[in-house]
């Protein structure tokens, strides 16, 4: 059995299974971004969802004692970010409705996917069904890493007194989308900034690091 819950500061979902599921999870994910509908740099984004899954079940991420069932047993966490969530998620989705999956894998991809909505929805009422309209985002190779550090850091930074906002994450993930105007503005400036270094913006990409965020 798998359950999800807001983190701590209400920045991301936190999934919690045993063994089996984050397993069952991982390869199903995995067989979704097969997809001959999906391009290589669309795998190697999706492939940072289905990670944390397979590091879950191999014992390198969190354990916890759940004690609310007839017996006791080790549980794993793992935790994303909001924003992060729904890029990989989109991507995923992408190749869903193509991928040769069986239908238990189907069913736990739609389950998991509600999941989701509904600690959205018990966040706030109608938050998740908000979000699920809103995605796939559409993607674009060139900067969108360190574009999605700068969306990342603004979504945590921007919320009143280090708490969740529903609007900043919102209007995180509308900036995610690489026709939005926000992108363009950056996709611009780091054009702008290579030329004066003599480089290409690619290049600039292995500057950014990432800042720890505590979600």
């Amino acid at each position: 059995m798998i359950f999800s819950k807001p983190t701590k500061n209400k920045f991301g979902i936190t999934f919690i299974g045993e063994f089996h599921d984050f397993k069952f999870i991982h390869e199903t994910l995995h067989k979704i971004t097969d997809s001959e509908f999906l391009t290589e740099y669309d795998r190697e984004w999706a492939c940072n969802i289905h990670y944390e899954f397979r590091k879950g079940y191999e014992g390198q991420r969190e354990l916890v004692d759940l004690d609310c069932y007839e017996y006791s047993n080790k549980y794993i966490e793992i935790s994303f970010l909001w924003t992060q969530l729904f890029l990989y998620l989109s991507i995923v989705r992408k190749g869903f409705d193509s991928a040769r999956i069986s239908y238990k894998e189907r069913i736990y991809f739609l389950f998991l996917e509600e999941l989701i909505r509904e600690t959205l929805n018990d966040m706030e009422s109608g938050l998740g069904d908000e979000i699920f309209n809103l995605y796939p985002i559409t993607l674009k190779k060139e900067y969108l890493f360190s574009f999605i550090v700068e969306v990342d850091i603004d979504f945590v930074k921007m919320s009143p007194h280090n708490s969740f906002d529903k609007n900043q994450l919102l209007k995180a993930l509308f900036k995610l989308d690489s026709f939005s105007d926000e992108y363009k503005k950056f996709e611009e400036i780091l054009k702008k900034r290579a030329l004066e270094l003599d480089t290409v913006p690619q290049a600039l990409v292995s500057e950014v690091e990432y800042p720890k965020i505590e979600l």
